[in-house]
């Protein structure tokens, strides 16, 4: 049974909450995608190719505030899925460690969107607030990648937590690599955005999957009573 691979299916812990919390972590990256996709359209001349995320939050862009809005959900969101994804796993540091980054990135995703880029991010003079942003969307960037491989470090036997654990490892080693190709590249390269937006997909797929794993485990769980 799926429920057996999971730690919190016990009655210890509240299935409601945790469903609250799997849904939280489906929704985070589909919310960060279609604000994305939505306020990238509606900018004139915005180029999903060469321009970064944090170009559409920044100061003097049309639909700032919105976009700030959305990058501060997409961190509160993943902050609430944090349960879900300490308890779907089986007790140990690895599972404390992934849970911890993933909460921490969120909020570090919070005051990336709290603070926001200079007009364009130009790097010409940049303020501290850009500054701030800047740093809080680095670490969280790095945090989201190495979640994924705290997990893979403690690959079970069965085949189905296998499965998943071994996708846990590519994902975050292809999250590590785009981190270091978007460095490699500059924030001048012409392809910078869909660099960033490669590395996102990644992350992207691999909550979906985590928040679905957990639901069907929930479902798993009430059925047997």
């Amino acid at each position: 049974m799926l429920a057996r691979h999971f730690s919190f299916i016990d009655r210890s812990h509240s299935l409601h909450a945790l469903r609250l919390s799997a849904w939280a972590g489906l929704a985070a990256p589909i919310l960060l995608a279609l604000a994305t996709l939505i306020l990238g359209a509606l900018t004139p001349e915005y180029s999903h190719r060469s321009q970064v995320i944090s170009e559409l939050a920044a100061q003097g862009a049309p639909y700032s505030a919105l976009m700030s809005a959305a990058i501060v959900a997409f961190g509160l969101l993943l902050i609430a899925f944090t349960p879900a994804m300490f308890a779907a796993h089986r007790p140990g540091a690895s599972a404390a460690a992934s849970a911890l980054a993933i909460a921490v990135a969120g909020l570090g995703l919070v005051v990336a969107g709290v603070f926001r880029c200079d007009p364009s991010c130009s790097l010409e003079r940049v303020s501290s607030e850009m500054a701030t942003h800047m740093w809080s969307a680095f670490i969280a960037s790095w945090l989201l990648a190495l979640a994924p491989l705290g997990l893979a470090v403690r690959l079970p036997a069965t085949s189905t937590g296998h499965r998943y654990y071994a996708s846990s490892l590519l994902a975050g080693l292809g999250m590590v690599v785009m981190l270091f190709v978007a460095m490699a590249a500059g924030p001048e390269d012409p392809n910078i955005g869909w660099l960033q937006r490669v590395g996102l997909t990644i992350l992207a797929a691999w909550l979906i999957a985590s928040a679905l794993r957990v639901q069907r485990a929930i479902r798993t769980r009430h059925r047997e009573g």
